[in-house]
């Protein structure tokens, strides 16, 4: 049983460590989106107000790459806390398959002491 045990368990986690790294990839925001983007922006508040563009946009792309290279950090400690709950789980549940295995034990010298 418990060969089966850790298999099954073992398979859970691959199945949810692949559809983790499958979907939770982070999106790369391109230059050419930004400039959109902020076209839009500069238009919708300036109203006709001449606007250094070229200023904005530099400024867009920093805090937008910042804000990425934060969003990866943010995975990493994800996926670290994900490996760290599993090998907890997996701790906890062959110290469960032991104890239970020995609590059987226990129980069978009990009925074979009655029975003599």
């Amino acid at each position: 049983m418990p060969k089966i045990f850790l298999l099954l368990i073992l398979g859970v986690f691959v199945l949810f460590f692949g559809l983790f790294v499958l979907g939770q990839t982070p999106v790369t925001i391109t230059s050419d989106e930004i400039s959109m983007a902020l076209a839009e922006s500069i238009d919708e508040v300036a109203g006709g107000m001449i606007v250094n563009e070229a200023k904005v946009e530099m400024l867009v792309k920093k805090s937008v790459a910042k804000l990425e290279q934060r969003q990866i950090k943010r995975l990493k400690y994800l996926v670290s806390a994900y490996f760290v709950i599993w090998l907890i789980f997996v701790v906890y549940t062959f110290r469960l398959v032991r104890v239970q295995a020995e609590l059987l034990k226990r129980v069978e010298l009990i009925e074979e002491s009655r029975q003599n």
